[in-house]
């Protein structure tokens, strides 16, 4: 019946202007022949090894037409508590979001000024045509009419489209090229109308199409949106009213949307910089053990002996530099939550990766090269002017000097400094005396028998002490020294023309390190 078809389309265009979610109901009857042909094609379709949800897809419209129409519901779906502000504030920390639903085009609209993810002052693009053509056209269109902004993001440009329209655009390399090539220069992006499959295929295009390559998130809390889920970078799952599958694959499960802000700016920022500590640091001070043991081969003409003794050099990692970075990598934190959540700007600098990077990178091997070269050849300079050749007494003196450097320098680097990590940090060092003597006194009951004598010539004799405490003082001069040059003004000035030009660059397609999330 045209006439109750019309009416109908014209209450589902006012219920889902007032916001409502809408559902059309419509009926077939199958003969018994047709169900059985279309099952085995429906089988077919979910045994298939490739394109799995394209192959469902495809027989899933095979049954969806010709069909009866019964009727339409609609019902009240509110925003959770939190969610504007949310949205907002992610916005505010250069996170671009996108909206991927099923719902109608003017739902679909409504919710995205209900959760201020579209203002009144923004012009909103519709890709929504009926044929291929129109299609093609709006989305040109929309590109020509912004033909000055390309390459750039806008504060006033929004782009709606459709899911019908994406089946089109995601046929057409030139076209899903254009759609991207659009919404990175949109400050909102809501696709409406879209199925499963056009949400993963949508993460896909992102991850895949733009250079440098962004760190994805996906969010949802029903099984429509898992697809979307398992293909970005991060996955998290809501759990509610719609079960739990969206939260059985994801990566992180929260109980409502506003929990995200805390999860990303504080905790996500919190976990970077410590990782890129973490990382930067073990780069570090491993790189002072390994290369004061290649200085050590030049002279012992490349025999293989080390300098340090073999448990000394095993307790390393595991006892005099191991407890300190364990706390830094939970504790340590710049800023208190409530600044980190009110002021979302403080995200970006994770975003432009300034806390791990190659100039950072280089910083590090650089000072681990500078603490090498001092800790090895001074102590090497002050037993050759005494004439000591006693070798396990060296490499404790050297052991020793290491061990208070590498302590030190994580305590210069740490934001956050707790009694904890001063305890810690004092019993690392405790640690190196009491594993040295250990070794000493363990000959009297017959261990360690090479290791006789070591420990009392190496905390008797007053070279060692000194040389410790000179090389231990050098070590953290440069330290210091460099802490206060990268503060200095004209540093400052210098890292500020440095991001400039990187920006510059970035912006002319030269491919650089920095991305945002």
């Amino acid at each position: 019946n045209q006439d109750f078809q019309d009416d109908m389309i014209r209450q589902l265009g006012n219920y889902a202007t007032e916001g409502l979610r809408t559902l059309v109901l419509a009926k077939r009857e199958l003969s018994e022949d047709e169900w059985k042909e279309w099952n085995g094609t429906h089988h077919a379709a979910s045994t298939a090894l490739e394109d799995r949800d394209g192959e469902l897809e495809k027989a899933a419209e095979l049954v969806e037409k010709d069909m009866i129409l019964v009727g339409a519901t609609a019902i009240e779906d509110k925003l959770q508590v939190g969610v504007p502000d949310a949205i907002a504030t992610l916005a505010q920390a250069g996170i671009k979001i996108w909206v991927l639903t099923g719902d109608k085009q003017e739902t679909a609209e409504n919710i995205g000024f209900a959760c201020r993810l579209l203002r009144d002052d923004m012009k909103i693009n519709y890709v929504n045509g009926n044929s291929d053509e129109e299609v093609k056209q709006q989305l040109q269109q929309a590109l020509e009419s912004n033909s000055d902004l390309i390459g750039r993001q806008t504060e006033h440009l929004a782009l709606l489209v459709d899911g019908k329209s994406l089946l089109t655009i995601m046929a057409d390399q030139d076209l899903t090229t254009n759609l991207l090539k659009f919404a990175k220069m949109c400050k909102a992006v809501i696709a409406c109308r879209v199925s499963p499959n056009q949400k993963r295929q949508i993460v896909t295009m992102v991850r895949v199409g733009v250079s440098p390559q962004p760190m994805t998130l996906s969010i949802g809390d029903g099984a429509n949106d898992v697809p979307m889920i398992k293909e970005a970078h991060v996955g998290i799952g809501i759990s509610g009213n719609e079960g739990m599958q969206a939260v059985q694959n994801s990566d992180y499960a929260i109980a409502q949307f506003r929990f995200l802000k805390r999860l990303l700016l504080w905790h996500g920022r919190n976990n970077y910089r410590r990782v890129a500590m973490i990382v930067l640091y073990s780069l570090y001070k491993n790189m002072l053990l390994v290369t004061s043991l290649f200085f050590f081969n030049f002279y012992n003409g490349w025999s293989g002996t080390a300098v340090y003794l073999s448990w000394v050099l095993s307790a390393y990692n595991v006892f005099f530099t191991f407890l300190p970075i364990i706390i830094l990598g939970f504790m340590d934190q710049d800023v208190k939550d409530t600044t980190a959540l009110t002021h979302p700007q403080l995200y970006i600098p994770g975003q432009e990766k300034r806390n791990f990077n190659a100039k950072t990178l280089a910083a590090w091997v650089v000072n681990g090269l500078v603490h090498c070269l001092l800790v090895f050849f001074v102590p090497m300079g002050a037993f050759a002017a005494f004439g000591i050749e006693d070798l396990g007494v060296f490499g404790n003196c050297i052991m020793n000097s290491m061990v208070l450097a590498v302590n030190l320098r994580l305590v210069l680097a740490e934001n956050h400094i707790s009694y904890l990590s001063h305890i810690f940090s004092f019993l690392s060092i405790i640690m190196f005396y009491v594993v040295v003597m250990i070794l000493d006194i363990a000959f009297d009951f017959g261990f360690f028998e090479s290791y006789y004598g070591v420990g009392g010539e190496t905390f008797s004799s007053s070279l060692v002490f000194f040389t410790v405490l000179v090389t231990f003082v050098l070590m953290n001069t440069v330290d210091i020294a460099c802490l206060y040059a990268v503060s200095h003004p004209l540093i400052i000035v210098v890292n500020k023309l440095w991001s400039v030009l990187m920006h510059h660059l970035n912006s002319i397609g030269c491919t650089f390190p920095m991305r945002r999330t």
